[in-house]
């Protein structure tokens, strides 16, 4: 009877415990973050280094029993996401904020607990409400950390390969990966040697926040004599809600682009890859009915040799040609003016009218580039309804730029446009310096503040920027001192023929120890062969250039480069050609290749001597794996 008895009482005593204990009901828990610019949320986007507040709010229903303690409590944990090992990361825990315990409705604030870092991707804040030590609730929110400057852009490409004479379409694609519309102003491609006839890229005049467009880039391959691999460099410009993006700021994306030799003949009398080294720019015109007006557009020369126009060809849609003059020549990296003069026809109301500019002409070696084979220059025109024509009202239109600047091999010049009046005005630059951009228009009553990349190899040059307007304009000049020094003769150059998974390389180093960079033409002559100059940079420091050869004989000839007048030279034969089980290894620049097979043979050498070392030991003292009790 006396343990019935104890046993009902403590059946008894756990019952009472039972009926006293604290019971808590929480509902409508929610844990919320905000950054510098958005409202609450459980998922925000924060840019990087805004300040972020936590809030935690919850209802407590019903709150009874003998224990329950006198305050409730909450605090939160914040996690940072790793992307090398793929997970959450503790970071840090909040300050516990408490209130009385009662059946009421509670809000707790932390301002400015943590900045966002965008070293991290993704942040996440996990709310706790607590009674004393016990967690009664836990709750979650995230935040996406987003770059909004022009970096935020990213650009994606593919590789090309195309049969000469055919053409290839391929996907690109421009992601904005911040929280603002990105309004693409421009979209092109530059490509390293004229391996490319013609060629369009159709993009998108929007893409939205964090959205991705496709940009459709179609290639045409000119004529080649031996497989040609050319790297292309796909860029964009534009304006993120509001502010401007240029391409140096969005950055570069490369790709390759391979011309295969099919055997065909293009049976011209040129090399259609030399004439796309000529691009014809244009631009749209405005004039008034009835009205005369004179336009400049030019052909720039991207190719080592001079460029002599023989003719042009408009087409005359909305214009009445009534003369047009050139310039006779277009020298290496420099441009040609086409100045035509026409008036415009009386219209009932305003009018736009589709035009296409054709240049011919010949090279410097004689090889000739008809109409069809530089790609032409489209521009409209458009006609105003005098009825409705615009008065000029000419307030002031300043180009706002330095006189002088002093810059080591390249550099971006920052300038302002303001355009007061209500007239749009075209800014032309020119230089035989290598610039970007070379054309700006500015419509009426807007500004804009824009960099131009400039790159010098001599030690100084001049920028022209030439102001066309209704309105009166001041015409600039920037004057470029290069303020690195050097001399060719202090650069050495070594060739060597060199032998990488079966295919036969050109292997061409220099050695610049000046803080100068040249460029200039890099003519190859090996007995044989034919391979086309190239224009090159030799940058400060040490640098090398790959061209595959499509010949595995026994190979001499020189290399010679030249800039402004100098050059340096490298003879090289068959005996220069890597052979035997090391040449992969030493022709891939033992810096990184040897030294990382070095390390993997010492740490298997270091292996193998422990190992052994370990059970000549285990085998002389006669130690047992298992040891059995007694």
């Amino acid at each position: 009877m006396n343990k019935l008895n104890l046993l009902i009482g403590l059946i008894f005593v756990l019952l009472m415990s039972v009926s006293f204990a604290c019971n808590i009901d929480i509902d409508n828990e929610i844990i919320e973050l905000r950054s510098e610019e958005d409202g609450y949320g459980t998922s925000i986007y924060a840019e990087d280094n805004s300040e972020i507040d936590i809030k935690i709010d919850f209802e407590i229903t019903n709150a009874s029993g003998s224990d329950c303690p006198s305050n409730i409590s909450t605090k939160a944990k914040v996690y940072r996401w790793d992307d090398t090992d793929n997970e959450w990361d503790y970071w840090k825990t909040t300050s516990t904020k408490s209130q009385t315990l009662e059946e009421d409705t509670f809000s707790f604030t932390w301002s400015n607990d943590f900045d966002a870092d965008d070293q991290y991707e993704e942040y996440k804040v996990e709310g706790i409400i607590l009674e004393g030590s016990t967690e009664l609730e836990t709750m979650e929110s995230y935040i996406d950390v987003t770059n909004n400057t022009c970096s935020g852009i990213i650009l994606t490409t593919s590789d090309f390969t195309i049969d000469e004479g055919n053409s290839k379409t391929r996907v690109f694609s421009i992601e904005n990966n911040t929280n603002k519309d990105f309004d693409i102003t421009n979209a092109d491609i530059l490509f390293s040697n004229s391996v490319i006839d013609n060629g369009s890229v159709d993009y998108p005049t929007i893409v939205s926040d964090n959205d991705t467009e496709n940009v459709d880039v179609i290639l045409e391959a000119s004529y080649v004599s031996s497989d040609t691999t050319a790297t292309g460099r796909f860029r964009v410009s534009g304006y993120l809600d509001g502010d401007y993006c240029s391409y140096s700021e969005i950055g570069e994306e490369e790709f390759e682009v391979t011309v295969e030799d099919t055997g065909s003949n293009n049976n011209n009398n040129t090399s259609s890859s030399e004439c796309d080294d000529l691009t014809i720019h244009t631009k749209t015109i405005t004039v008034g009915e009835g009205k005369e007006t004179k336009e400049i557009f030019y052909i720039k020369n991207e190719s080592t040799k001079r460029f002599e126009l023989l003719d042009i060809d408009t087409t005359e849609n909305g214009l009445e040609l009534r003369s047009y003059y050139y310039e006779k020549y277009a020298f290496p990296g420099d441009i040609a003016d086409i100045v035509i003069q026409a008036i415009a026809p009386n219209v009932t109301s305003n009018k736009t009218y589709e035009n296409v500019l054709e240049i011919k002409g010949r090279f410097s070696d004689g090889k000739t580039c008809d109409f069809d084979d530089i790609t032409e220059g489209d521009y409209d025109v458009y006609i105003t309804d005098i009825s409705s024509e615009v008065v000029p009202d000419c307030g002031s239109i300043v180009i706002d730029v330095p006189n002088e600047v002093r810059i080591a091999n390249a550099a971006t010049i920052p300038f302002t446009i303001t355009n007061n009046s209500n007239m749009r005005v075209d800014i032309i630059i020119k230089s035989t310096l290598t610039i970007d951009p070379t054309l700006i228009s500015l419509p009426g009553r807007t500004s804009m503040s824009r960099e131009l990349f400039v790159s010098i190899d001599g030690s100084e040059g001049q920028i022209y920027l030439n102001a066309q307007s209704a309105c009166p304009v001041e015409n600039k000049t920037i004057h470029v001192i290069n303020t690195v020094s050097g001399s060719l003769s202090q650069v050495s150059i070594g060739s060597e023929i060199v032998n990488n998974n079966n295919t036969t390389i050109l292997r061409i180093s220099f050695d610049n120890p000046t803080d100068k960079a040249f460029k200039g033409v890099l003519s190859i002559d090996l007995d044989g062969l034919a391979i086309d100059d190239k224009v090159v940079t030799i940058a400060p420091g040490q640098s090398t250039i790959d061209i595959p050869l499509d010949s595995n004989n026994n190979l001499t000839g020189t290399v010679t480069f030249t800039s402004n007048d100098q050059e340096i030279s490298t003879t090289i034969s068959s005996n220069d050609q890597d052979s035997g089980l090391l040449s992969g290894f030493f022709g891939l620049g033992f810096g990184v290749a040897g030294i990382a097979i070095i390390l993997v043979l010492v740490i298997i050498a270091v292996v193998l001597i422990v190992t052994l070392y370990e059970g000549t030991r285990y085998e002389e003292e006669e130690q047992p794996f298992v040891k059995y009790k007694q």
